[in-house]
């Protein structure tokens, strides 16, 4: 395992934040949505006839879905300031996959209505909260470049569907064509979720110290007692009945040291380990000064 540095201040390296694969997973859901927006047009030639619809009805549903989408992204702002960027993206990642894949599965023109929705509602944060998302991570002096690069790989996606979405139609029908952008997107999002959070997935709580004090610390002993059966109420944060002499401790402290051998990781950053002692602790609290 080796660990990188992203930044640094006063020529001491931060912490790594990711940027780059924050960069990769986003430039990729980006290109997802974009080749979902290219596809819609050649889908709706085949949907128009298979479900007797006329254009109005189109124009009708692309206007709905845009306006829903175009007034939900004016709440990201305050809604980011109690969520996290990358839970919301992964979230509407999740959306927007589902909703696409939804698409294959309509057998009536209200049930494709409602799932192109769903996809455009799941698209809606991508600019937006992407975009804060990489000025939050990347420093000025690449900013621009991680923003254009995101905008410049999303484009791919608008250029690659004309190329080879309408051969797809024509070979396999459009609903494998909605699927092959609409499960990537899926795992696209998951992924967001799992590497790029910067909160534990899945509600996972794996401490349950009483103590009033900051920092949680859980520690399993090698080849703990009755593994399995503690490990649902460990991670649920519901380990009070797990027992020291069985391999289980977690407790709430002021300050953590822990001798190490090799590579660690701290809240979800790597570091590397020369051996020796490490020591965790609570500087104090931070003030901020609000306009």
């Amino acid at each position: 395992m080796s660990c990188v540095s992203t930044a640094a201040v006063d020529g001491r390296p931060l912490p790594d934040v990711r940027p780059r694969l924050t960069l990769g997973l986003l430039s990729v859901q980006h290109a997802l949505i974009h080749a979902q927006s290219a596809l819609l047009p050649l889908v709706f030639v085949e949907v128009v006839r298979e479900f007797g619809v006329g254009v109005g009805a189109v124009g009708l549903l692309l206007g709905v879905a845009n306006l829903l989408s175009g007034a939900i992204q004016l709440g990201y702002g305050p809604l980011s300031r109690v969520v996290s960027r990358p839970r919301i993206l992964g979230t509407a990642g999740v959306v927007f996959g589902i909703g696409t894949s939804l698409l294959a599965a309509a057998t009536s023109w209200p049930m494709f209505s409602g799932a192109t929705i769903v996809g455009r509602l799941g698209a809606s944060p991508q600019h937006t909260v992407g975009h804060a998302l990489l000025s939050e991570q990347y420093p000025p002096t690449r900013r621009a470049s991680a923003i254009s690069t995101h905008i410049a790989v999303g484009n791919l996606g608008t250029v690659a569907v004309p190329l080879v979405g309408g051969w797809v139609i024509a070979t396999a029908g459009w609903q494998p064509a909605v699927l092959l952008i609409g499960l990537p997107a899926i795992v696209v999002a998951l992924a967001i979720l799992a590497s790029v959070l910067d909160r534990l997935l899945l509600g996972v709580r794996p401490y349950w110290g009483k103590e009033l004090a900051p920092i949680h610390a859980t520690a399993v002993r090698a080849r703990p007692a009755r593994l399995y059966r503690s490990m649902l109420p460990a991670l649920r944060g519901r380990g009070a009945g797990l027992r020291l002499e069985d391999g289980y401790a977690s407790a709430n402290v002021q300050s953590l040291s822990v001798k190490l051998e090799g590579p660690f990781v701290v809240d979800g950053q790597c570091y590397e380990a020369n051996g020796g002692e490490l020591s965790l602790g609570v500087a104090g609290p931070i003030k901020f000064v609000n306009p």
